[in-house]
């Protein structure tokens, strides 16, 4: 399965796709991440990795891909999270991209061997990339301002355009949040009109343990980052995987709490509906 995770710029989409990878329940079957943004990779500079193999590896000698042959292309990340990274020149990126989509995400979507989660970085609703048309289900990662107010409202209507050019092109598409504040997750699950599966905190520490900085794997796993990751992975599997019981049923209630209104902060839906009456 193709798992693609998009949204718009500062939206941290790569920390919330190797979250969700690193977090992935193992009933849902293996995961593997992909460096797919089009202004080049960075994961080998973060985490000192060697150029080969590489998504270009992977694009030019899969013929018949398969997950396990597709691991044969991958790095391993402290923790266990398995990459495909790509070139940090974004022209060699372009040049390999449309390669890897053809021989590799075509016919990897809908395999149950595996899934991809497939990091499409920044991305605006004019352009969408190739690669999501090979998705089985598209993530939209909307990060909140907690200083600005009108900032959120910003990126909620870019995450609002970006889920109605997927759902146009009939691509199921969810949303995941990162920070609670200022607007409450089931006032912008109203807005966005989709599935909010739930919500990530800023955690600095466990951000840094995905960004290449050493820390303990026991500390990095107990992180607020890799805890809430957990019940997003597991809410996120089970959309695709829907006859696994896959999240336990504390972890089910931990998801429904995550997306009801958070009762010290005071509705927020005047504003949004603002915007959405303005766009």
């Amino acid at each position: 399965m193709n798992i693609v995770v998009l949204g718009a710029k500062g939206s941290a989409v790569t920390t919330t796709a190797l979250a969700l990878a690193g977090s992935w329940p193992a009933l849902a079957g293996p995961v593997a991440f992909v460096e797919a943004d089009a202004s080049g990779g960075d994961l080998a500079a973060r985490f000192d990795l060697p150029a080969s193999p590489s998504l270009l590896t992977a694009a030019a000698s899969l013929q018949q891909p398969t997950f396990g042959l597709l691991l044969e292309h991958t790095h391993s990340l402290p923790g266990g999270v398995r990459v495909v990274a790509a070139p940090a020149s974004a022209v060699e990126v372009a040049g390999g991209m449309s390669d890897f989509t053809r021989a590799v995400l075509a016919p990897m979507r809908h395999r149950t061997d595996g899934h991809l989660l497939i990091d499409a970085g920044r991305q605006d609703a004019r352009s969408l990339p190739a690669l999501a048309m090979h998705a089985d289900l598209v993530v939209v990662v909307v990060r909140q301002d907690m200083r600005s107010a009108p900032s959120t409202v910003g990126r909620c209507l870019h995450a609002q355009q970006l889920l109605a050019a997927l759902l146009s092109r009939g691509l199921p598409a969810v949303a995941v949040m990162v920070g609670d504040a200022p607007y409450r997750a089931a006032d912008i699950a109203q807005f966005l009109g989709v599935p909010v599966l739930g919500t990530l905190p800023e955690d600095p520490f466990g951000a840094s343990h995905l960004s290449g900085h050493p820390a303990s794997a026991r500390a990095a796993r107990r992180s607020s980052l890799a805890t809430a990751a957990a019940g997003v992975a597991a809410a996120l599997s089970a959309e695709i995987v829907p006859t696994a019981n896959i999240a336990p049923a504390s972890t089910r209630r931990r998801n429904r709490r995550s997306i009801r209104p958070r009762p010290d902060l005071p509705p927020a839906t005047t504003e949004l509906a603002t915007a959405e009456v303005s766009a």
